[in-house]
């Protein structure tokens, strides 16, 4: 059975239907990091634009570790993301 996790990357049935449930793309974004990297709330409030390298390829070696399930999502997040001053990936979304 696949599973998320940090070093799965492959999703289960159960994981997709929570992430595809989500209101908006950045908490599709926020959850599917949580599962396929195994983040934390507090990691995932942290993290700045240049923390994620949507690209494969060598970078600095701190910490690699392969999203390609959140990768998507987080892409369409990033599409969508407004303009604002700050670098941290997940900013607040007017009220809709």
């Amino acid at each position: 059975m696949s599973t998320f996790g940090p070093g799965h990357g492959t999703a289960s049935r159960t994981s997709r239907t929570v992430i595809e449930s989500c209101a908006n793309r950045r908490d599709r974004a926020i959850v599917a990091l949580m599962l396929d990297a195994g983040l934390r709330r507090e990691e995932i409030a942290n993290l700045r634009l240049g923390d994620v390298n949507l690209v494969v390829g060598k970078g600095r070696k701190v910490r690699i570790v392969p999203i390609p399930v959140a990768a998507r999502y987080v892409r369409q997040w990033l599409q969508v993301r407004p303009p604002c001053e700050t670098d941290t990936l997940f900013v607040t979304l007017g009220r809709e």
